[in-house]
């Protein structure tokens, strides 16, 4: 057991606890993701150079080359559906 503010958890709802918290944040990244995707697609269009959305963002040429190409996970769900 282990004890989270103030409370004892056993493994099986600390585990409950986690696994929940992470499907959370699953859901909140993608959120983001698609976010992001429109706000990179945007700096493209206003002529940002493609090497400042990849410091800006992490992503690597080839992420963002997909992305304003329209090649992104969402994109390719819906064809494959």
């Amino acid at each position: 057991m282990l004890r989270i503010m103030g409370k004892e958890l056993t493994t099986a709802q600390l585990l409950t606890l986690h696994g929940t918290r992470r499907q959370q944040l699953v859901v909140e990244t993608e959120e983001v993701r698609v976010r992001l995707a429109s706000v990179i697609r945007a700096a493209v269009a206003e002529g940002i150079r493609q090497v400042d959305i990849v410091r800006a963002t992490g992503y690597t040429r080839e992420q963002i080359r997909n992305i304003t190409a329209g090649r992104t996970r969402a994109s390719v769900a819906e064809r494959v559906a």
